[in-house]
């Protein structure tokens, strides 16, 4: 039960900092294509 918990907890936390880069990136591009 354990180790399910802490998978699912790091699978979250991969899947959440996937997405902060991705909207991170798409920000930047979209800044310095407006630059």
């Amino acid at each position: 039960m354990d180790k399910v918990v802490v998978t699912l907890a790091v699978y979250c936390l991969v899947l959440f900092g996937t997405i902060l880069v991705v909207t991170t990136n798409r920000q930047f591009c979209s800044t310095c294509s407006f630059h």
